[in-house]
Formats: structure tokens, sequence, C-alpha cells
């Protein structure tokens, strides 16, 4: 195995060179493995995101071969001859040796490189509450506060570090800045949002010549509104990151002003990376790099290149989002999509291929955030997965694809490998304790079978003829044969019948919000016309109230019906009005024409008897025809 994990990088290479069918041929300007002086790195770096697409690769399959995560020069050498135009390894970048050594060798390999910084400075160390972030629900998280010092020392002196490598060496062009909050998804999936550490407390207070009392975390966001200071608040700790960040760029700027920050994910997601990181650290010479996530997973509902095709439309979404809010904001931004493979169960090498390049022909690139599930040989020592060469394959192609300008007819071409999708699993609720399911086939001659007592569908099993109809919780598979050969994999999908369905006018409604009827008259739904005014900062800007009952407390799931063909326009914010912050909203995306029901992919803990959501939209041009709650998930 030693031996064998010796020859990968070569294995890879071997398996790319000549493997382009379209007769795609290499970047002659980008020499990817060749070595490079200053002057051909410099004029390239210049030209990173416009004429030459960023083709990055977070790497975190490679470096498992390695004890500590770190990127070897054959790792590196395996990368640029797939054709990828800047590496980033997930580990070293608190070692500044190392982070000298990797952009080294970047340089050597005609090539780029930056650090990855995730985590937020994990605070479990610390003993002081004033330096971690605390929730709008009195939650104390074990990561730095963004109005801590310790976080900005931390964050400032890497980064200046970088910068002082960056200028003696342009292969280093950047950082990668990683705001998921790994931490603790059920508090908030991305930081950062407002925190009520004591730090900011004391500061605000100060700042307003008051005094505030000592409150336990859960009571202090409840002080500030009653004592009508929340919103003073907000403003005051939003100037003081955007103060903070104003600086770093400026220290940044007297060392290498092209130095560029990479910020995921897409801004929308937090109040810290809209307003603040994304409006601070772009410039004409170094624009603010946005890695937008939505192009990780295989669409659900879609198969072969109608998958590429429409998840596509992610990255178009992210993008013009970005670019209007760059507009609003007089910042200078570029948006690069981002695939994850270990999203997607199976994984589908050539469909990530041809995600790439359609990413890239509609972007300023496209990232990789590359992991698989740990896997080990015999011994215990951990191993890249075999199919991490038919990956570099596919992306291989994919970059020569878009070097040569040819990324368009590379992701519509058909698809060359079988399969590996179950057929789309389509779901309307038709009313109370009703619900309907359609199965979408491959076409041609295909059938599908399926199943729905909880057994895996063979070719014997039930034939689907029509439309399915459900009347308590159900569990379809269903998988598709063509000659009695199965074709992709079985797909599976738990539904949920209506406890109730809500007609989306019923609430009072307030602007943006206008009603529309279609079909002469016999559909009536609301929307936010283009004209509409969001604003996100104000809690009661198109808030609209449901009430209902639910027969017992549990986790309940919503559904909504939208028109198509959509994107991020249809994304709105949901919560339970008497608690809790507004959910992380979802991009709601589907191309396809007509009136689909979206499953929301979080729940909400009701309790039993009336409760109360709030819905919010995040874009003009969302629409809503009904609302359906579903049967809970668990009860308590």
């Amino acid at each position: 195995m030693k031996k064998l994990q010796g020859m990968i990088p070569v294995i890879c290479l071997m398996v790319i060179v000549g493997c382009d069918q379209a007769g795609i041929s290499a970047d002659s300007t980008s020499r990817p493995g060749a070595d490079a002086t200053d002057s051909d790195i410099a004029v390239r770096r210049k030209r990173l995101g416009r004429e030459e697409k960023f083709r990055i690769m977070v790497d975190k399959v490679l470096v498992i071969e390695t004890s500590d995560y770190r990127m070897t020069e054959g790792h590196v050498r395996t990368l640029a001859g797939a054709g990828f135009n800047v590496v980033v390894p997930r580990g070293g970048a608190g070692d500044i040796k190392d982070v000298r050594r990797m952009a080294a060798l970047a340089r050597k390999h005609n090539v780029f490189y930056m650090p990855w910084m995730g985590h937020m400075l994990k605070a479990s160390f610390l003993t002081k509450e004033s330096d971690k972030i605390v929730w709008d629900n009195g939650t104390v998280q074990d990561r730095c506060s963004p109005n801590s010092e310790k976080f900005w020392s931390w964050l400032t002196r890497r980064i200046i570090a970088y910068a002082k490598i960056s200028k003696d060496n342009p292969a280093l062009i950047g950082v990668f800045l990683d705001f998921e909050n790994y931490g603790s998804y059920d508090i908030g999936r991305w930081i950062y949002e407002l925190s009520y550490d004591t730090t900011i407390l004391a500061e605000f207070a100060e700042s307003r010549g008051i005094k505030i009392p000592s409150l336990k975390p859960k009571r202090r966001i409840a002080w500030l509104e009653e004592n009508k200071l929340h919103e003073a608040f907000k403003k005051f700790q939003v100037a003081r990151w955007r103060s903070r960040c104003r600086k770093l760029r400026r220290q940044v700027d007297a060392i290498d002003p092209k130095f560029q920050f990479f910020i995921y994910p897409n801004v929308h997601y937090s109040l810290f990376m809209r307003e603040a990181a994304f409006r601070e650290w772009g410039t004409k010479a170094a624009p603010v790099v946005v890695a937008d996530y939505h192009n990780y997973y295989l669409p659900p509902d879609a198969w072969g290149k109608q998958a590429v095709s429409e998840a596509r439309w992610n990255i178009i979404d992210a993008a013009r989002w970005v670019k209007g809010h760059a507009e609003r904001c007089g910042v200078e931004a570029m948006v690069i999509g981002g695939m994850d493979p270990i999203s997607d169960k199976p994984m589908d090498p050539e469909y990530h291929g041809r995600n790439a390049a359609a990413i890239a022909d509609h972007s300023s690139g496209y990232w990789i955030f590359y992991e698989f599930k740990e896997m080990k040989d015999k011994s215990g020592r951990r191993i890249v997965p075999p199919v991490n060469a038919e990956f570099l394959k596919w992306w291989g192609r994919a970059n020569r694809a878009i070097v040569a300008g040819r990324a368009r007819q590379f992701w519509q071409a058909d698809r060359e490998t079988p399969e590996v999708a179950g057929p789309p699993i389509l779901i309307s609720m038709e009313g109370t304790g009703l619900a309907s399911v359609i199965l979408e086939s491959p076409g041609g001659d295909a059938e599908i079978r399926y199943t729905i007592d909880g057994s895996k569908p063979k070719s014997d099993s039930t034939k689907y003829t029509g439309t399915i109809r459900i009347t308590k919780t159900t569990t379809i598979q269903a998988v598709a044969f063509r000659a009695g050969k199965q074709i992709g994999s079985v797909s599976k999908r738990t539904v949920q019948v209506p406890l109730r369905i809500i007609e989306a006018e019923s609430a009072t409604l307030v602007r943006p919000w206008v009603v529309r009827t279609e079909g002469k008259g016999r559909r009536k739904y609301i929307l936010v016309p283009k004209d509409g005014k969001i604003d996100l900062n104000d809690p009661e800007n198109g808030a609209l109230k449901y009430r209902f009952e639910a027969p017992e407390a549990g986790k309940y799931r919503l559904a909504f019906l939208l028109k198509g063909p959509w994107g991020s326009e249809n994304s709105l914010l949901v919560k339970k009005t008497d608690s809790g912050p507004l959910m992380d909203w979802y991009a709601m995306t589907h191309r396809r024409e007509g009136w689909f029901w979206y499953l929301y992919p979080g729940s909400l803990d009701l309790g039993q008897g009336t409760n109360t959501i709030t819905i919010r939209p995040k874009f003009v041009g969302a629409t809503l025809d009904k609302i359906a709650i579903l049967n809970p998930l668990l009860s308590k």
C-alpha cells in the first residue's frame, strides 16, 4: 500500500493526459507544472477571475496521506497537472514557515496558493465569557466573539504575515476565510451575527452614557428591546466591525495592495460578512471574492445533463445577488461557485466535472471543498479513496475546456458514464391528510419500479404508471430499469401528509407583498414585485404571521407551494414567532415552469395548541401560494 500511495500522483496524471475526447489542449500561457518566474506569476495574478477563471482546489483528500495534513510537492504537482490554478490545503495556515514553503511550491509549479483559515479561533481554552460569542438565545459558544480583541489580534497577525509573503512571492494571492459555524449548526450555521457578549455591551453602554445591569446571556436581547436600544446596539456593533475590517484592509494595502480576501459562504448569510467584511475588504486592485456554496449538491429532481443545467442557476442567482449588493455598497467583488463531492450519495465524478465548467461559464470561476469520508488501510493508515482518480480526471477535462474557452460546450455535452442518480421524486400536497407523488423517468423505453413497504425496489416490484396517492407518512423508494438493467441508484424519500394547508394570502399582508391571480382568478397567490423594497434590517418588513393548531408538541416540517422557474428569489426566512431567531434561509432553486411544492430543510419546535409562525421574503420576486404544515417528525 505504501508503494501504491507513492504512485497516486503519477497515476492521476496518466489518467488525465489525453482523456478529453473534445481535443481540448492545456493553456499555453499557464503551463501548469512548469517552473515560473515572479514576472510570469505576477502577470497571471492580475488576470485571475477575469481573463483566467479561478480553478481552486481546497484540499482535504490528498493531504490525508500525511500525518499532519500538510500538502507535499507531489500533491501540488498532481493538482497543477490536473489544471487547477490555485491550491488551498486545509492545514498549515498557522505555521508561517509552512505558508512560505507552500508559496514557494506554488510558484515552482506555476500555480497560486492561499492559506485556509476556519473555525474562527476556537475559544474553548478561554475562561472569560467576554471573549466568546453570545447568541441571541443566550447560548455562549466556544468561538471567539467578533468583538474580542483576541479574535482581531489572531486574524490580523496571520493575515499581515501572509501579506508580507505575498509581497515577496506573488504566488500567494490572498487568504481563504471560512465562516461556517462548524462548532454548532443548531445555534447558527454561519458566523457572525450579532453577539451579546459583555465586551460589546460595555462599549455600547459607554458610547451612550448609560449603565447596563449585569444580565444573564438569555436576558440581554430582551433588555435591549425593552429599553428600545436594540437597533442602536446593532448599528454600533456593525460600525465597530466595519472599522476593524477597514483597518485590516488598510494594513494589508500598505504591504501588498493586490492581496485578496476570499470569504465563504455567500455574504447574504451572516450580518458580519454582509455588512462589514464584504463592504470593507474589496478594492479595485483586490476585489473581495465571495465563495458561494449553492452548487455543492446534485439537484434532487433532475437527471443527466439536465442536472447540470438546473444546478447552474444556483451560481447565476448567487452572482446576480452579489453583483447587486456590490453596486449598492460601491465595492469591487467577484463570485466563484463551490462544489463538495461528499455531499452526494452516491458520488458522481462526471457531474462534478461538468458542473465545474458550468460554474466557470457563469462566474469568475469555481472552487472545490474536496473531502471524503476517511478511509484506512489494514494497518490503520489513512489513504486516498480510489475514486479520487476519477474525480481528478473529470475536473482535468473541465479545466482544459475552461482554459480553451469551451466551457459551455463541455457542460452541455451528453453524459458519457452511466447515470448514478435515482429517479426524481416530486411531491405535491393535495389537502389535509393527502399527498401525491410523481416519479420521473429518464425517458425512452425506461420504466420505474417502486416500493412503499421499506424494501428496495427490484425489476419485478410495482411498476410506476401514474401519480401515487399518499394518505399517511410513507417512505417511497424508486429505481429505473431499461431492458431489465438498472439505471442509476435507488431514490428514497419519506413523504409526510399535510396536517393543514394554509392559503398564503390569509395573513394580514404587509409591504412589499401583494396579491396576484392567474388562470382567470382560479389561483390566488402573493408575491414581492420587482419594484418592492426589502429591508432585512427591519424585522417587520415583509413579515407575515400565520396561526394554526398543533395536536401535540413536536418537531414539524413546512412545505411551500412556489412558482417556477425560480432561483434564490424564492428564499424565505421562517421562525416560530414567539421564540428563537429566524431560521437560515434556503435557496429554493427550480427551473421548471409551473407551481411546485418545496419542502423546507429545517424543522420547527411547536407546542400543543395554537402556534404562530413568521415568514419573510429574502429577495424581490418571491412567490407563495400555500403553506403545508406536515405531521410531527418526533413527538415529545
